[in-house]
């Protein structure tokens, strides 16, 4: 058990610095992405990273699960607005902050329907 836990919170720390890779990283001038893909790929990181949380949190159950996960995963949206805001070569968008928000809370309760079996085990997945 100690392995497994040990090992899902590697995952999400490696998921993390990828994250913040994505999204601090400085953007080339000379490329555009279509409309609102950077809102998708703002859901879909958030929602990936709420989905890892939830997986990883076996200490509580329920809705304290989901509720935490996005809590989390919506506070690291939040963060990582406010330093894209203070670097020069990126831009804050509370746009992407009500994406990051939806994908949170996607990724939760992905990962309530996903995991409910295994959490009524006794949270052995």
């Amino acid at each position: 058990m100690a392995e497994s836990s040990h090992r899902r919170r590697l995952l999400i720390a490696i998921y993390f610095v990828a994250l913040l890779a994505v999204t601090l990283a400085p953007i080339p001038g000379s490329t555009y992405a279509p409309a609102l893909t950077d809102k998708l790929v703002h859901c879909l990181l958030f929602g990936g990273l709420a989905l890892l949380l939830h997986w990883n949190l076996v200490h509580q159950s329920g809705i304290g699960r989901v509720c935490t996960a996005t809590l989390l995963s919506v506070l690291a949206a939040g963060a990582i607005e406010l330093l894209q805001g203070a670097l020069p070569y990126r831009a804050s968008d509370v746009w992407d902050l009500i994406a990051g928000a939806v994908g949170a809370v996607a990724g939760a309760l992905t990962g309530h329907v996903a995991f409910r079996e295994s959490i009524e085990r006794g949270g052995r997945e």
